[in-house]
């Protein structure tokens, strides 16, 4: 037996934002983890002696799962208690779409009111990422104040990332 579009609570073009949202969704968990990664290393783990440390610690951290590197997180920053439930609840959400989404939520797909909150939930997962990363984009700003650079050292610095990007 098999499914035919006609079972589907939801228009084939509602198919395909679903999936657009979905991957914008765990688009935005990876980067929510990479600002997390790097606030870790650059503002709370430096400074480094050479350019190999710093990326030997930023590999060693992307290799931790998202609630070590928010443990790691609470060891050098202490959350408001509200922040910190924001987090955690976030840290939850993440949990489902990346390990539960399918198996709890592919008949949603089939019943039109279950596939309306399932795309509002992911609608509320990417603002909420987006929510998180500008907090965290807050505290790198604040180090920066703190450890200021030369607007010609930032630029040298980010062009040399951008020509790593490029090359590999």
């Amino acid at each position: 037996m098999s499914v035919e579009l006609n079972d589907l609570a939801i228009r084939l073009e509602e198919g395909s934002e679903f999936y657009r949202l979905l991957g914008r969704a765990l688009w935005a968990v990876g980067h929510f983890e990479y600002h997390l990664v790097h606030i870790i290393v650059v503002v709370f783990k430096s400074p480094f002696n050479s350019r190999d440390a710093v990326e030997n610690a930023l590999e060693k951290e992307f290799e931790k799962t998202l609630g070590n590197l928010l443990k790691e997180f609470r060891r050098y920053r202490e959350l408001a208690p509200d922040l910190d439930r924001r987090i955690d609840a976030f840290k939850t959400e993440r949990d489902w779409l990346c390990h539960r989404i399918y198996w709890q939520n592919h008949t949603n797909l089939f019943n039109r009111q279950r596939f309306e909150l399932l795309v509002s939930r992911l609608e509320a997962f990417k603002r909420e990422a987006t929510e998180l990363e500008k907090i965290l984009d807050r505290i790198f700003e604040r180090w920066g104040e703190d450890n200021p650079i030369s607007t010609e050292e930032e630029n040298r610095r980010i062009r040399a990332v951008v020509d790593d990007w490029k090359k590999g």
